[in-house]
């Protein structure tokens, strides 16, 4: 669709799992557009345009009347908001945001200028804080349990339109919708204590509270029962004055059934560590909490190093400009920890042998596997310590993954893909030539591999791509063995000729 004039829209859509950068488009797009484009209304009047989710083409064509206009954020062939060049290749210096801002001519925008500069460096760059929300968003995609996927890609772009709209509001220098409660509470000598298996009926925490203290009753309402009686399960209060401490006849500090968390004076007060909390409860050396805890121990102890979209920052700015009751924000919270626990446990589930098969050629250790475990790679890397590694799933699409220090391979790699593969296709040595010579533009930018379009080369992260979790692509005819062998190929070459 031209951009040439004010044209109808009938449908924005992307690809399903969008990236962060696709997400912050469709956003810019629904907060900007009316000064570009028509929409058309689709039931409700806020509903100003439909948004839909899709993979591939057949799947939007089944959405999407042929009649109807729709425009395409972060893919699609003709779209101006695609950052991807026709062969797959990542346009320079750019993203889906970006490309919305500038089109709409709202770049220099003061709520855009820095949230613009942050995606796109997201986009980009990769290396994202564990707890950045491009990341937080990724893992979302991954572990958060939706039976109906449209809905978890609605729900995950309603998610990042809450936040993206109060960093917004923040930037451009709106007052705060709220600041944050201080209270200091006295309790009784009989108060509930951890340890002591009494029960707890109520957990008290302060309206819109910081995410540390979010974070210690996270795990309190889902590990309390270790620490506590486990045959009642907790009520939640969220205090913005001193009357909402008032319980029936009296108050609830008076109470022998009930925790306060973040109160000064409070069992898990301020001045109570994050880790604390996890060893009062007993759970300070699970597995699958401890990038959690680490991420928070670093929060703590360095405040000032945390980046503009790491989730403390976030999620204070949602307190203060959001438009979020507390208990919303900490359902938003909560969603985003469930996620990252389940993360953990999957992450650290033990590696079989018939998953994972390690060698080591040259000195590098390298791994391959069958499996269709979305965390293999990573899992082969930081538990059998490999540095090349190629997976095939059950549908045959394959990838590789080699760490920075090996990325020197990645043109040997290369040259003994696209040679495979030609030869799949008939083509003898001499046909590969120009194949080759194409090739030497892709390894400096990445894309799609001459003579190979379903392999893709993620230049920056030392990626090649047979489909992904968010691009599904035609599984290579190239077996799992002859893969490994050009790779282990790669690896000697490399060692005896080092370029």
């Amino acid at each position: 669709m031209s951009n040439e004039r004010k044209s109808q829209v009938d449908f924005a859509g992307t690809h399903r799992k969008a990236h962060i950068d696709d997400l912050e488009g469709l956003v810019q797009f629904l907060r900007h557009g009316l000064s570009r484009y028509f929409f058309r209304l689709h039931g409700h009047p806020d509903r100003r345009i439909r948004v839909v989710f899709f993979e591939g083409d057949a799947e939007l064509a089944s959405m999407v009347d042929e009649r109807s206009n729709a425009l395409l954020f972060g893919t699609g062939k003709d779209s101006p908001y695609n950052d991807h060049n026709p062969d797959g290749s990542r346009k320079p210096d750019t993203c889906c945001a970006k490309l919305v801002v500038e089109d709409l001519d709202v770049a220099d925008l003061p709520e855009n200028r820095r949230m613009l500069a942050e995606v796109l460096r997201a986009d980009t760059e990769g290396g994202q804080p564990h707890l950045s929300m491009a990341n937080i968003v990724k893992t979302l995609h991954n572990h958060a349990y939706d039976a109906d996927q449209s809905s978890h890609d609605f729900r995950m772009f309603n998610m990042w339109k809450k936040f993206s709209d109060a960093y917004a509001r923040r930037e451009r220098g709106d007052e705060p919708k709220r600041t944050p409660v201080e209270i200091q509470v006295e309790l009784g000598e009989n108060a509930v204590r951890p340890g002591r298996k009494s029960i707890l009926r109520h957990v008290v925490i302060p309206a819109y509270a910081p995410v540390r203290e979010l974070m210690k009753l996270w795990l309190v309402m889902l590990f309390g029962k270790r620490a506590f009686s486990d045959r009642v399960r907790p009520q939640i209060h969220f205090v913005h004055t001193d009357e909402d401490l008032k319980f029936g006849k009296g108050s609830l500090e008076e109470r022998d059934d009930t925790l306060f968390i973040g109160f000064t004076g409070g069992q898990f007060g301020p001045d109570v560590t994050v880790e604390a909390v996890a060893e009062a409860l007993k759970v300070s050396k699970m597995a699958q909490l401890h990038m959690l805890l680490k991420e928070f121990a670093r929060f703590e102890e360095t405040p000032e190093g945390i980046e503009f979209l790491e989730l403390p920052n976030a999620v204070a700015v949602l307190n203060s400009h959001g438009t979020l009751e507390a208990h919303e924000v900490w359902k938003e919270v909560a969603n985003i920890l469930d996620a990252y626990e389940a993360s953990g446990v999957a992450f650290n589930s033990a590696i079989t042998d018939g998953e994972l098969v390690m060698s080591e050629v040259c000195g590098v250790k390298f791994g391959h596997g069958q499996s269709d475990r979305t965390d293999l790679w990573k899992k082969a890397h930081t538990q059998r310590g490999a540095k090349a590694f190629v997976q095939r799933n059950s549908g045959g699409n394959v990838i590789i993954f080699l760490q920075r220090e090996v990325q020197h391979l990645v043109p040997g790699i290369a040259r003994g893909l696209v040679v495979e593969e030609a030869r799949l296709c008939g083509l003898e040595n001499g046909g590969t030539a120009p194949l080759l010579a194409e090739l030497e533009a892709v390894l400096e930018v990445g894309g799609k591999l001459p003579g190979a379009p379903h392999w893709h080369l993620w230049a920056e992260g030392g990626f090649f791509l047979n489909g992904s979790s968010t691009h599904a692509e035609t599984p290579t005819k190239l077996s799992l063995e002859t893969v490994r062998e050009l790779v282990e190929s790669a690896i000697v070459e490399a060692t005896v000729a080092p370029e």
